[in-house]
């Protein structure tokens, strides 16, 4: 798994923690066609916002002069108590100033993210309702990509 898809990981379980509120009737109407096809081209148009979000997140990172690869193991081992970083307090300094970077890189992405939700025909919490019906139900995964590969030409 490469880097970039580590930090995208981080992104999007950070995105996703803001739709833990979004639990309400919504979950159990089962979107139309229609909110499937608003659906998909939301997605589409928040892969730019992510990507420009993980090449700031490497830029930053490596604007305090430490390696992704690193900033990442510390992060690991910040998150298991049971893992040892083993970083001095030089390399610790790099990396908590890092670390607000990528913090304030990752909270301008999701409130981007859901503007640029809320500006579409869906309200946040629907999109998070639909997002986690397709994640849970393989049927909707599959339409999904098929809608997806169909628009993007494929």
């Amino acid at each position: 798994m490469t880097i970039l898809k580590k930090l995208t990981i981080l992104l999007v379980l950070a995105m996703a923690t803001i739709g833990l509120t979004a639990q309400n009737a919504a979950d159990a109407k089962k979107p139309n066609d229609e909110e499937l096809k608003t659906f998909v081209i939301i997605v589409q148009q928040l892969q730019s916002i992510d990507q420009q979000a993980q090449q700031d997140m490497v830029k930053a990172i490596q604007s305090e002069e430490l390696d992704v690869k690193r900033f990442v193991a510390i992060q690991r081992a910040e998150a298991d108590a049971k893992q040892d970083a083993q970083a001095g307090e030089k390399e610790m300094q790099k990396y908590n100033a890092a670390n607000k970077k990528v913090a304030k890189i990752r909270t301008d992405a999701q409130n981007k993210i859901q503007k640029h939700i809320e500006s579409s025909d869906l309200t946040f919490e629907r999109y998070q309702s639909i997002s986690k019906q397709v994640q849970n139900d393989p049927n909707l995964t599959q339409k999904v990509k098929q809608m997806m590969q169909a628009s993007m030409g494929q």
